[in-house]
């Protein structure tokens, strides 16, 4: 029978009693596995609303039972709205009202957070920059601050995006892009030019003018597949290729 190694030592009860003891918010491993599920909802398109299933629930305290925590004192949100490609508005649950005045923003969403529960312990409100919803949240007298994100698209949009020049090159760009988008012969012409000159066959991007950064990665991305968009196009005037792809 082999012996037991020496090295080999039992834990301590404070070790024991470690693995048990839910995490603090703070906590590295509780960042990481908050993280991480927020990553899944996004890649996998589930609602938020998966945390609260009780599967999801028997499932990450299975998992990590310390990373069992009870229910927050406080909560903040950020607010959105979408229309759907039927133009029917919606929300996480369909917005009820015609306009989209203030004040039908501020019962919508009071609505909400009594519904949801978190009308008592709201903390704060992470709100784009609209004027309606800035409006709202003065009459509903909600603690908020702006999306950096949508700030930043906004400086952007202002400061280059607007720009005339700048303006006809995305045009010009996207007329490319939909050019090898809808039309199948000119997207095989496009692979096979990748494969003569030896590029990264690389699908070319449509921008969102919504989000700046989709312009910027569309530009990139027809700057890489220059050369073989040139060669699959030969019927393109120069004039319609030469200004985006100029120096």
């Amino acid at each position: 029978m082999k012996p037991r190694s020496s090295s080999t030592k039992q834990p301590t009860k404070h070790q024991v009693f470690a693995k048990t003891r839910p995490l603090t918010p703070t906590d590295a491993k509780a960042i990481k596995i908050t993280r991480l599920i927020a990553e899944m909802i996004c890649t996998d398109n589930q609602p938020v609303s998966i945390v609260e299933n009780p599967g999801f629930k028997r499932l990450l305290q299975f998992l990590e039972p310390s990373s069992w925590q009870k229910k927050a004192n406080h909560d903040s949100i950020n607010t959105d709205m979408w229309s759907q490609q039927n133009k029917i508005s919606c929300g996480v649950v369909p917005f009820p009202y015609e306009y989209y005045t203030a004040t039908n923003l501020v019962n919508f969403m009071n609505e909400s957070f009594e519904r949801w529960g978190l009308l008592e312990k709201l903390n704060v409100v992470v709100r784009d920059n609209a004027r309606n919803i800035v409006s709202a949240m003065e009459v509903g007298k909600f603690t908020n601050i702006p999306c950096l994100a949508h700030t930043l698209q906004l400086v952007v949009k202002g400061g280059c995006l607007n720009n005339e020049r700048i303006s006809l090159l995305t045009a010009t760009c996207r007329r490319i892009v939909g050019h090898f988008k809808h039309l199948v012969k000119s997207y095989k012409l496009l692979r096979q030019s990748q494969e003569i000159l030896g590029l990264p066959k690389h699908s070319i991007i449509q921008d969102e003018p919504t989000r700046w950064i989709s312009t910027f990665h569309m530009l990139n991305r027809l700057i890489e597949q220059k050369d073989a968009i040139l060669l699959a196009t030969p019927h393109f005037p120069k004039a319609t290729l030469s200004f985006p792809f100029s120096g």
